[in-house]
């Protein structure tokens, strides 16, 4: 078999390897990031047009640099290449929506619908209005596509996030403790601001000390322990778990914008002082 060193194709497949193993939470991404970005730049420099590294380049500058002006340059750069592929227009979607702008990101996921309709596009849509304080949208077309598709797992997370945004607890918690099993990565913070909603306070408690001692052996999300604080009313504590985060450059700090679990710091000078840092 010869190997060809020349071939862009496998560069750009371990970019998005590397970018896989950052986006659940389970891994530092400080500790694969600059790995990802070699080889990009390795595939961009053996074939430097391709959709794909377009794409995987815009991944890059939205989750781990903040860049949004380049992430919104290689979005557009890749869907101009390829209008067709639908996980571009899906993932961009997601991103405009964190910018803040959510009637561009609904036409982007409708026009990632009519060229595929994937189960993850409603999942963005959901996103896209849970972001926007629709919750009324959101529980509504999540019940739909759950009696459709039951183990489709998004559709669980943010109907447990609208739920508990409107103080629905009881089914809140009901679907968050569906989606948040007790492993590293995310989503375990909403399933303790559930339990605290719940006047469950110990274990929203047993939650947090469970995920402070793995932080000590493993990567934890930063921004999931903060919206434990967040729950427990312990603001600054939050606060220097989201400023871990920042560190860390966990990937989830590009929700801070608009994701509503971090209303109750908003006019907190630290958090604004934290948005403004990030250009949002």
């Amino acid at each position: 078999m010869h190997l060809d060193p020349q071939y862009a194709e496998p560069w750009l497949g371990l970019t998005g390897t590397w970018l896989r193993l950052a986006s659940p939470g389970a891994i530092a991404p400080r500790s694969v990031m600059e790995d990802a970005r070699a080889a990009l730049q390795t595939g961009m420099r053996l074939n430097p047009d391709p959709a794909d590294a377009q794409f995987l380049a815009a991944l890059i500058a939205w989750r781990y640099d903040w860049d949004w002006p380049a992430a919104d340059r290689r979005f557009r750069a890749a869907i101009e290449l390829d209008p067709h592929t639908p996980t571009y227009r899906i993932f961009y979607a997601a991103f405009l929506s964190q910018m803040g702008r959510h009637e561009e990101a609904l036409q982007q996921a409708e026009a990632g619908r009519r060229a595929e309709p994937l189960a993850g596009v409603r999942a963005v849509e959901a996103n896209i209005y849970y972001n926007a304080r629709d919750y009324d949208r959101t529980i509504r077309l999540c019940r739909a596509w759950i009696e459709k598709d039951a183990h489709f797992q998004p559709y669980h997370y943010w109907l447990g996030r609208a739920l508990l945004s409107k103080g629905q607890t009881t089914e809140a918690l009901r679907h968050s403790r569906r989606t948040s099993a007790p492993a590293p990565g995310r989503g375990f913070g909403m399933l303790a601001a559930a339990y605290v909603q719940a006047v469950r306070r110990s274990e929203a408690v047993k939650l947090l000390e469970d995920a402070l001692q793995r932080s000590r052996d493993t990567y934890v999300s930063p921004l999931s322990v903060a919206q434990i604080y967040i729950a427990l009313d312990q603001p600054e504590t939050a606060l220097d778990w989201i400023d871990r985060g920042l560190a860390d450059r966990d990937f989830a700090i590009t929700t801070l914008n608009t994701e509503p679990a971090y209303d109750p710091l908003r006019r907190h000078p630290r958090f604004t002082a934290i948005l403004a840092r990030l250009r949002f």
